[in-house]
């Protein structure tokens, strides 16, 4: 093994240019979920100037791509996924181009060893992480179904080998009222602004008296239009997490009771509408986590113990984990006063600090991906234990 760290060490040295270019770029050119044009450009040239076979528009997404390496008769197929979406005004700030260069940095040490080693690399980019969620359409159009372990990490606060997810699900509301002039005659007008206020004082009275694990947020999308004009329709869309299926029916069911109640109040009309998909939480696999914990250890990080971990968040891969086994860890990029999904993170996913995540990343997840492809027993446990929670869901 330090025979082996030494040489991608070396190797990663000279892909380091392409690979901070690679993020930075992904970093000034922010794209919405499913519009990512530039950004899918970008990745298959860089994958295609290293003789991967890349095949783009794959699902019928045209900014999905799948891009392969390696012998077709390898006994370990590994794809790392790349996510690349940003959220405007905030840009990057869920660090996707951090997270893209590391399963590209991966990619490109394990490519020239692959056969050696009787491993398949295999890149597959996923769009809309952030919106509709590419990995659904993918995994239904079996896009990962000669894949055996899919692997991406997230830069973050901490060094994570197995992160905390949740089930998440959103529903669009929206208040229906009466307009009338603002002040000649009010008394003729229905305010739906005001009733989405109490809805919304209602929602944020009700979390002190939901599971502790369990989240709502939203927003106002459509607030109104004029201030002399009662607000006659008011729209806006709020998420809410909880740790398994059962819990969150019974907060989304509270969290209507709300927005119906405030309409009651007000004399309005409000129809709440869930989304489509419900996002579940990442199917834990613990020999996957401990053999990517093992790669931390051996390039000198430490992940953090379970039991210490807080937070949590949701992610299409959660979908995904239940088709074949998974691993999304996290790796510290930034300090504890840096949350994700800020200004603050967004700058932080440029410059030393991305550099050194980058670094890190893709040495931890071709190590992870190596491991998989030499050692038949991890394998197996991986396997074994990805097919028992699957049948303990059923």
């Amino acid at each position: 093994m330090p025979e082996l760290l030494e040489s991608l060490r070396d190797k990663l040295a000279t892909l380091e240019p392409v690979l901070f270019e690679l993020s930075d770029y992904l970093h000034q050119n922010v794209e919405e979920s499913g519009q990512e044009y530039r950004s899918v450009e970008r990745l298959c040239s860089v994958l295609t100037e290293f003789d991967f076979t890349v095949t783009k528009g794959v699902a019928g997404l045209p900014t999905g791509f799948r891009a392969e390496s390696g012998p077709l008769d390898a006994t370990a197929t590994v794809a790392f996924l790349c996510e690349y979406d940003g959220l405007p005004p905030y840009g990057q700030s869920c660090g996707h181009n951090v997270s893209s260069a590391c399963s590209i940095g991966a990619a490109l040490l394990v490519a020239p060893i692959a056969s050696q080693y009787g491993l398949r690399v295999v890149v597959v980019g996923t769009p809309a992480e952030e919106g509709f969620g590419g990995k659904y359409v993918m995994a239904d159009n079996g896009i990962f179904d000669d894949i055996d372990v899919a692997l991406l990490v997230y830069p973050g606060m901490a060094d994570i080998a197995a992160s905390r997810t949740l089930c998440a699900r959103s529903i669009e509301v929206t208040f229906t009222g009466a307009a009338a002039h603002g002040a000649a005659h009010p008394e003729l007008g229905r305010n739906a602004l005001d009733a989405f206020v109490l809805g919304y004082t209602a929602v944020a009275t009700l979390r002190q008296h939901i599971h502790p694990q369990a989240k709502v947020h939203g927003v106002i999308r459509e607030g109104g239009s004029h201030p002399q004009i009662v607000p006659d329709q008011i729209r806006g869309t709020f998420v809410m997490r909880a740790p398994n299926p059962a819990i969150l029916e019974e907060l989304q069911q509270r969290v209507t009771n709300c927005f119906v109640g405030a309409a009651t109040q007000t004399n309005t009309g409000v129809t709440v509408s869930p989304s489509a998909r419900t996002s579940k939480s990442i199917l834990p696999n613990t020999a996957l986590a401990q053999a990517y914990e093992n790669a931390l250890k051996i390039i000198g990080r430490d992940a953090m113990p379970p039991d210490e971990l807080t937070g949590a968040w949701s992610t299409d891969a959660g979908y995904l984990s239940r088709k074949l086994p998974l691993l999304q860890p996290q790796l510290a990029m930034t300090a504890n006063d840096v949350s994700p999904h800020s200004h603050e993170f967004h700058a932080a996913s440029t410059g030393n600090q991305a550099q050194e995540a980058i670094r890190a990343g893709s040495l931890a997840l071709a190590l992870t991906a190596l491991d998989i492809a030499t050692k038949s027993e991890l394998a197996e446990r991986i396997r074994q234990e990805f097919s028992s929670r699957r049948q303990a869901e059923c």
